[in-house]
């Protein structure tokens, strides 16, 4: 019997952890990715995306996070090999930075 409440107490524990960790990184805000895009000609490049986010939003935001978009953020690698990164910042308001 001692052993079942030991198990069931580590259990608990564990999913404390868990609701705990997966609390934290919902509420993070800023997302980034990355893709590999294939070019025309053939050469595969990766394309990283960004969204920041900022505090605000209301209680009938779609994401019901409290936070809302404030900057996009586009960059890649440009495919000549020179190693100069592109990069596209754009703001809420739609107005390129």
């Amino acid at each position: 019997m001692k052993s079942h409440q030991s198990l069931l107490k580590r259990i608990t524990k564990l999913g404390l952890l868990l609701m705990m960790g997966v609390s934290m990184s919902a509420c993070s805000g800023d997302q980034k990715w990355k893709e590999e895009v294939q070019l025309s000609d053939g050469r595969i490049i990766v394309v990283e995306r960004e969204l920041l986010t900022e505090a605000g939003g209301d209680e009938w935001a779609f994401n019901h996070s409290g936070t809302k978009p404030k900057e996009y953020l586009i960059r890649f690698e440009y495919p000549n090999g020179t190693g100069k990164m592109i990069e596209w910042h754009s703001i809420k308001n739609g107005y390129l930075a």
